[in-house]
């Protein structure tokens, strides 16, 4: 591979793990849980969320459909 080739292929890969590396727009757990009606359900929905974030079992969304699942939504 040629110096030009293998720069241009560093430079690519330097600007994906900068890309990648940001922050994903991930929300508070009381943001997500407004919706929940039930002070128990909303706390129950902030726990789940919380802690969905916590041990990585998915992106923000994921987190979010388990956390609104955990109060009724």
């Amino acid at each position: 591979m040629k110096l030009s080739g293998l720069i241009l292929v560093s430079a690519f890969a330097g600007a994906l793990s900068v890309l990648g590396c940001g922050d994903d727009g991930a929300q508070s757990a009381s943001e997500v849980c407004q919706a929940c009606d039930n002070q128990d359900l909303r706390g129950a929905c902030e726990s789940t969320y919380d802690n969905c974030l916590n041990v990585d079992r998915g992106g923000s969304e994921e987190c979010t459909a388990l956390g609104l699942a955990a109060c009724g939504i």
